[in-house]
């Protein structure tokens, strides 16, 4: 397998249900706003489920033959670093649980060196805090950002609604209604989250 290395501010142009930030030697991601997210610092539990990847995902489309990332995992509510990449309809799991909080590998590759178009949804882990060290594509591969779907779904709820109980992280019931109706979810579910009236104001 060929691949070159790609723009990972690029990358972050396809994220949707979450902002990009910038972290050593890479991007990360955030789900909520800023006052949200400083809502739910009482406690370890909440400041460790808020700050998953939970509902996120890069959405391009993208005549690449195979694609290779270098993840990191912080903070996690179990260690289940999951990363499905969904490519026409077929859903492709790569797991790095058994590492060190870091992954390295294909997510994908296809079954020839054809340049074909494809629409990818890559989802990042439902569990644990992710950051992306490096991105590659096949090398020459096109690149465009899919746009969100309208409307945007702000989906506010507790561990369910988080997707702790999903074996993969476009399988939660948020992420599988988002999918049926053409939402553009945002999840911001947090395990333990109950509703509570400043979670409206935000």
């Amino acid at each position: 397998m060929v691949s070159e290395s790609f723009d990972l501010v690029k990358l972050g142009d396809s994220l949707h249900g979450g902002h990009v930030r910038a972290v050593k030697g890479g991007i990360g991601f955030q789900r909520m706003p800023d006052a949200m997210a400083a809502f739910f610092e009482r406690t370890d539990m909440e400041r460790i489920r808020k700050r998953t990847s939970a509902g996120m995902r890069l959405v391009f489309r993208s005549n690449t033959s195979n694609i290779h990332a270098h993840f990191r995992f912080g903070l996690h509510s179990r260690k289940a670093f999951v990363i499905e990449t969904i490519v026409e309809g077929i859903s492709h799991i790569t797991d790095f649980s058994e590492g060190d909080g870091t992954g390295e590998g294909i997510l994908w590759q296809s079954g020839n060196s054809e340049k074909k178009e494809r629409e990818f949804s890559i989802w990042l882990p439902v569990y644990a805090e992710t950051e992306i060290l490096e991105w590659a594509f096949s090398p020459g591969a096109s690149f465009e950002p899919v746009a969100a779907e309208s409307p945007r779904w702000l989906a506010i709820g507790d561990s369910i609604t988080q997707g702790m109980s999903s074996t993969a992280p476009s399988r939660s019931w948020a992420a599988q209604l988002s999918q049926l109706k053409k939402l553009d979810l945002w999840n911001f579910g947090v395990g333990g989250a109950i509703a509570e009236p400043e979670l409206a104001t935000f």
